[in-house]
């Protein structure tokens, strides 16, 4: 009878040994799988708090460190991503939106100005003589000259304004709410800044002016931002016909246009200004042949290219 008393106890304290230590490794590793699940489903927040010393512990404290580790490379690919989201819509030069980023935006505003009828107004701009400058005083000054264009231009222009490196030496600013008259005093304000500025950097320098052209969701025949850009561009040659350095509209065009058709005659002076546009044409041709004909004699005698250069860097 002893016996099996002394047997009964002795199994009694298996069986609470065995449920004391299956409670010890059940409840650590239940409580492991929940974290492992929430990490799995991207709650990359979530750690395990075993603190324990022994395989448990120790497999606790490597699942934390490999989310320590994965939440740190998520950080630093958030902000790519957000570098990457930025490069996309800026110009890499002036910092400016690029040409895809204003073709977004004024699809949008185009929509959301029609809907609730509200003014829009489109500034189209362009350095005038800048492929001189490239010419003369080499491309890296000429992009010297770009970046300081768009500082001025943001400098001159308010929060709201969007304002985009359309290409080449070409710049747009897009005015929300903004009737004509405010858009005048903004290109206005443009164009004086930019005549009256000097680039300077190291031993060059030089002054430019610009031609700024105009166009409002006001006027006629505007039915989708293509014809907003359109008119500004039209508007933009215009000035450019006329002699550069000055603001035109596209309504004032249209006036003019209606004038000279009235009249039936264009006045000399405009023939003249079409005339100096076009002599510009044939001189930058003649140049761009000079310089075609310096580069292959430059390849073909290098001597003779050095010499060009001191000599003209003397003179």
């Amino acid at each position: 009878g002893q016996l099996w008393s002394l047997l009964l106890v002795i199994g009694v304290g298996v069986v609470i040994t065995a449920v004391f230590i299956g409670r010890r490794l059940s409840e650590p590793l239940q409580s492991l799988t929940t974290t492992a699940q929430k990490i799995a489903q991207g709650n990359l927040k979530e750690r395990a708090e075993i603190k324990s010393k022994d395989e448990i512990g120790e497999l606790a404290r490597c699942i934390n460190t490999v989310v320590d580790s994965l939440q740190k490379k998520n950080v630093e690919l958030q902000e790519a991503n957000v570098k990457l989201a930025e490069t996309s819509i800026r110009d890499g030069l002036t910092r400016l939106y690029n040409h895809y980023f204003f073709q977004e935006i004024i699809g949008s505003e185009y929509h959301r100005a029609k809907r609730y009828n509200f003014p829009l107004t489109l500034l189209m701009m362009d350095l005038d003589n800048f492929k001189d400058v490239n010419d003369t005083c080499g491309h890296p000054f000429g992009d010297f000259v770009l970046k300081e264009t768009a500082r001025l231009i943001e400098s001159s222009t308010r929060d709201t304004d969007i304002s985009c490196r359309y290409g080449g030496e070409e710049f747009t600013v897009l005015l929300p709410n903004t009737e004509i008259a405010g858009a005048y005093a903004v290109a206005e304000k443009l164009r004086q800044s930019f005549a009256s500025h000097t680039f300077h950097q190291d031993d060059l320098s030089t002054k430019l002016t610009m031609t700024v052209g105009i166009s409002t969701l006001a006027e006629g025949g505007i039915n989708s931002k293509d014809d907003l850009i359109r008119h500004a561009d039209s508007a933009l040659l215009e000035g450019k016909t006329r002699g550069r350095n000055m603001v035109v509209s596209w309504q004032e065009l249209v006036t003019w246009e209606k004038i000279v058709s009235k009249e039936e005659k264009e006045s000399a002076e405009r023939y003249r200004l079409r005339f100096q546009s076009a002599a510009r044409g044939i001189k930058r041709a003649y140049m761009e042949t000079s310089l075609a004909l310096e580069k292959a004699l430059e390849a073909k005698d290098g001597y003779t290219a050095t010499h060009s250069y001191l000599v003209a860097t003397y003179a």
